[in-house]
C-alpha cells in the first residue's frame, strides 16, 4: 500500500480517520473526493497549496510546499 501524498491540510479543528486524529495544521489525504469537498465546505480542510493552507502551515511552523 503507498501513502498518498496530502493535497490539504487542517485548518480548522481536527478531523479523525479511525484512531488517527489530524488537528490544525497537520497535512490530510481525505479518504475520497467527496469527503474533501464534504470538509473544505465545512471549512475544516483547505488545498495545501490555497492561500489559507500556507497560512496555517507557517503558523504551524512549516512550509509543505518549500516556498
Amino acid at each position: 500500500m503507498t501513502t498518498k501524498k496530502p493535497d490539504f491540510v487542517v485548518i480548522d479543528g481536527c478531523v479523525q480517520e479511525g484512531s488517527t486524529v489530524f488537528v490544525k495544521g497537520t497535512p490530510y489525504a481525505p479518504p475520497s473526493k467527496e469527503v474533501a469537498e464534504d470538509l473544505v465546505k465545512q471549512g475544516v480542510i483547505a488545498p495545501i497549496k490555497s492561500e489559507a493552507g500556507q497560512a496555517v502551515l507557517k503558523a504551524a511552523g512549516g512550509d509543505l510546499l518549500g516556498d
